[in-house]
């Protein structure tokens, strides 16, 4: 026979009419009520041989409650999902002395005032030579870097059982130095640059056509049929280049004003990184994480290629890709 609960002014007046021996308490809540109801109504009563202690403001202290587990009980565990990663994010937030965002106020209807840009100017050492790029040049290309690329392009013409002729280190300084001068003069066609009415000398007496773009078939930085079996690096064939660029950047000293953003790097040849954001001014190419300073210097990159991106995977998973290049890029700020 099914009987509605009894309710707490119901339950506080049986108990002071005598009512003392609630054993179900301790047990299913169901199985209580319809015992206290059988029995008002049956008109019996109720024995008062155990005491009970009833508490309805205060809850049970948890280590009365932890003795009276049975020993094939098991303590509820938190489930995963949007409360587990809630979870990590305030642990993360409490490890690492962070505000969550949870505290963190905006204000509303403020007037903002664009603050005046002071370019910074990095301190230049004495003995360099101001009158010559070259010597910045080669802070980023270095000579262990053109001599593994004149070993590792000439290994994989051997490789390709190519008719080449092997390339020499100054003949590759040549053609890097070609494409800087390239991205300044920019024309539709390579071959623009030797045609007859569109010839640039610079350009054009440097190299000869068909050698300049045999180069570009054949420049590699790494040996091809040494790839490690477990590498997931989709840029390993650049990596020397990266390292070296990276290296030096890090080099530098920090200015106080700093910013993180990505940037498109225009590429539409066939890549599997290859990305299209609308709102870039190049729409098409590389994305790359920077640090960048108030004057325009780069002090740290990241190169996005998906899933393999060096970052930490515990805080891609917690807080996304975004927020996890953030600090990826910040701990170089101290």
């Amino acid at each position: 026979m099914n009987r509605k609960p009894l309710k707490y002014e119901e339950l506080v007046k049986l108990i002071e009419e005598g009512l003392s021996d609630i054993e179900c308490l301790s047990g299913e809540e169901d199985e209580c009520e319809i015992d206290l109801c059988e029995q008002r109504d049956a008109g019996g009563d109720i024995s008062d041989n155990e005491e009970l202690e009833v508490n309805a403001h205060e809850p049970t202290d948890l280590a009365e409650h932890s003795e009276t587990l049975e020993d094939n009980e098991t303590v509820p565990v938190a489930k995963k999902g949007k409360i587990g990663k809630k979870m990590q994010k305030n642990i993360y937030y409490e490890n690492n002395e962070l505000t969550p965002p949870t505290k963190i106020c905006w204000r509303k209807n403020v007037t903002y005032i664009t603050p005046g840009i002071n370019w910074y100017t990095p301190p230049i050492p004495a003995d360099i030579d101001l009158e010559s790029s070259l010597h910045f040049f080669r802070q980023y290309f270095t000579k262990d870097l053109f001599e593994l690329m004149t070993v590792n392009t000439n290994l994989f013409a051997v490789q390709q059982h190519a008719r080449f002729a092997a390339t020499t280190q100054n003949e590759l300084e040549v053609f890097v130095g070609m494409h800087i001068l390239m991205g300044n003069l920019p024309y539709p066609r390579l071959k623009c640059y030797w045609e007859n009415k569109l010839r640039i000398p610079t350009i054009a007496d440097a190299m000869p056509r068909d050698r300049f773009h045999k180069l570009r078939s054949f420049l590699h930085f790494v040996n091809v049929e040494e790839k490690p079996p477990e590498c997931k690096d989709r840029f390993w064939k650049i990596r020397p280049l990266y390292n070296t660029i990276r290296k030096r950047i890090l080099q530098l000293p920090l200015e106080t004003k700093l910013s993180i953003d990505e940037q498109m790097v225009p590429f539409k040849g066939r890549l599997n990184v290859k990305q299209c954001m609308k709102n870039k001014p190049s729409s098409w190419g590389v994305k790359i994480y920077t640090l960048c300073g108030a004057s325009g210097v780069v002090y740290d990159f990241i190169i996005y290629q998906g899933t393999t991106t060096e970052f930490n995977s515990d805080q891609v998973e917690i807080f996304g890709v975004g927020a996890s290049a953030l600090l990826k890029l910040s701990e170089r700020i101290q």
